[in-house]
């Protein structure tokens, strides 16, 4: 699969969105992302699509407990 959206560039994106906010606290789930976006680019490269986020991230076993979910 061809890259879209490199992940280095979504991560400067998201830098930049918690720099103009300040406070990091306040925008959670983005510094989670930045991290995570970050990380893949640090370990398979910068130019990978945002698809490695998903196929290079995922667990390793079923999501969902057999039996169902409570």
């Amino acid at each position: 699969m061809e890259p879209g959206f490199k992940v280095a560039h979504l991560a400067k994106d998201l830098a930049l969105a918690l720099d103009e906010v300040g406070d990091a606290r306040r925008l959670a789930g983005t510094t989670l992302v930045r991290d995570l976006c970050e990380a893949v680019a640090a370990a398979l490269g910068g130019d990978r699509g945002t698809q490695a986020l998903i196929t290079e991230t995922r667990p390793v076993g079923p999501a969902v407990p057999s039996g169902g979910p409570r």
